[in-house]
């Protein structure tokens, strides 16, 4: 497991703010995302598989309900899709994911929409780490899903950008209500496209510049 204390030893090294609670695994091996859990299933970090990053876990009362029911996010509809629609589409064991949210901690007061303040949000943020931890995992893919974190990692639908050397793409939030499971199984095959093309990617940049996927066309 050193590669899991690794990325355990740059979540703590997150810069720390006063409006800021910062999560750490409960220590539970219940399948749920970093960093309320370790994110993965067996008994080794997944190197070379695939990130899977999501949004929060909303505000500190948030956590704290999460923290008394470590069931909780096991039945929750975004955790289920994800599981049992996008990934088996997509053709990727769970073993191979490592799940985790952009934002590293919680603030104490509910927040519109969940978003950050821009004057916290980089002491929250996985974007402000994301290259320790893609060094680590060395990911064949990192998965953006819903607009907070496509919004932080720069990336939009219909894209393959490079994210540190690594493709990256966005997809729809699994727990977005008006989506059926046809359309999840749709983001499903993207990421089995992302995962077998091989294009010339390019940096992080606006949406003209970027790569796009067989098929698609950007969007928000």
């Amino acid at each position: 497991m050193e590669n899991y204390r690794r990325i355990l030893n740059v979540l703590r090294s997150a810069p720390r703010h006063p409006d800021v609670t910062p999560i750490e695994p409960q220590g539970h091996e219940a399948l749920s995302f970093f960093p309320g859990q370790r994110g993965f299933v067996g008994a080794s970090f997944p190197i070379g598989g695939v990130m899977l990053v999501a949004n929060n876990y909303d505000n500190l009362q948030g956590w704290r309900k999460y923290k008394a029911d470590l069931s909780a996010v096991d039945k929750s509809k975004s955790f289920k899709k994800l599981t049992e629609v996008i990934l088996p589409a997509a053709q990727v064991p769970i073993e191979e994911c490592w799940l985790t949210n952009y934002a590293l901690g919680v603030m104490d007061k509910p927040t519109s929409q969940y978003k950050f303040p821009r004057d916290v949000r980089d002491h929250l943020t996985l974007a402000e780490k994301i290259e320790e931890f893609v060094s680590i995992m060395q990911p064949r893919l990192i998965v953006a899903m819903g607009g907070d974190a496509q919004s932080y990692l720069r990336v939009r639908r219909g894209e393959v950008v490079d994210l540190f050397g690594t493709k990256a793409i966005a997809i729809w939030h699994p727990g977005r209500f008006h989506k059926s499971d046809a359309d999840l199984e749709a983001e499903g095959a993207r990421i089995r496209e992302a995962l077998e093309i091989r294009v010339a990617m390019r940096p992080r940049t606006p949406a003209s510049q970027a790569c796009s996927l067989p098929g698609s066309s950007p969007q928000v």
